[in-house]
């Protein structure tokens, strides 16, 4: 199935939320429903956000607990992002 067919139907059935690709198709990730996790846009683009000031912004907005913080580093560490905090 292709990544926008897929990415539509999630969309269709979620309102408020977004779906991030766990793992980059250019870094070796797929398109398959197991590679997707869910996640609000905030929390998306916090993921993706490399400015300081973004990620500030986005920290401070969505007030994450240390558990969730780790989540996020474990995405953003397939993404070859730095970690948050």
């Amino acid at each position: 199935m292709q990544y926008g067919l897929l990415r539509n139907r999630l969309s269709q059935s979620l309102d408020s939320q977004k779906q991030a690709v766990s793992q980059e198709l250019s870094l070796g990730g797929s398109d398959d429903y197991a590679n997707l996790v869910i996640v609000s846009d905030d929390v998306h683009r916090l993921i993706h956000a490399s400015a300081a000031e973004t990620l500030a912004d986005y920290l401070r907005l969505l007030a994450l607990e240390k558990p969730m913080i780790a989540k996020v580093n474990r995405l953003r560490e397939k993404l070859n992002l730095s970690q948050i905090l």
